[in-house]
């Protein structure tokens, strides 16, 4: 049985490696994804929007907020306790065997509370994470395979697109940890396409 995580609060692991569509992101490099290493290892409350990811001086330790572009209707400002992400996310650890040998990979914007969730969560498990929003889906694709993604966070909509841009070269894709066969039913290694199925259903508010 795993041993839980007891903490409540993200954690930015030191073996954690940040790329932007398929550079590596800098220490000290500023832009949305940098600030949101920031502002996880600092250890404050946070904010996340269209704006970018803003540190919360006046806040409290243990507690995030999001808040929508207001594209649809009022702009709506969420708050919730990173110990309710934290308790998902030991749910992808104990059953999915989530760590830190994993890729994870997510295609949208920082400010969508799917990608928001997946980079920390990946974070928290000490994984390397991959954003390639902004990319066309062949490019997506094909940089996913390089790297060896095996969590991609995305909607169905996404997933279709990257499969029908990728086509046959899509089912070449192997772990870089271990060989494993080939699903041609969404190309990658079986483990790959179990988890990738898996997570795009599992879409988070």
């Amino acid at each position: 049985m795993a041993i839980p995580m007891h903490s409540d609060r993200f954690r930015w692991e030191a073996g954690t490696r940040l790329f932007d569509q398929g550079r590596e992101v800098a220490a000290d490099e500023a832009g949305a994804l940098g600030a949101l290493r920031q502002a996880i290892r600092a250890g404050g409350e946070f904010l996340v929007g269209p704006g970018g990811v803003e540190r919360l001086e006046q806040g409290a330790p243990g507690f995030l907020r999001t808040r929508s572009s207001g594209t649809t209707g009022t702009a709506k400002t969420i708050r919730r306790s990173h110990r309710s992400w934290i308790a998902s996310f030991e749910v992808s650890r104990d059953h999915l065997g989530i760590g830190a040998a994993d890729a994870y990979g997510v295609l949208g914007e920082l400010a969508h509370s799917l990608t928001l969730y997946a980079l920390v969560e990946g974070a928290h498990l000490g994984a390397t994470l991959h954003s390639l929003a902004g990319l066309r889906p062949g490019r997506q694709a094909r940089l996913l395979g390089e790297a060896g993604v095996t969590v991609l966070y995305c909607t169905p909509t996404q997933l279709r697109l990257i499969c029908e841009a990728a086509g046959a070269r899509f089912q070449n894709t192997r772990s870089p940890r271990k060989s494993r066969k080939s699903d041609p039913a969404r190309g990658g290694t079986a483990r790959q396409s179990a988890r990738a199925r898996t997570l795009a259903s599992r879409g988070r508010a």
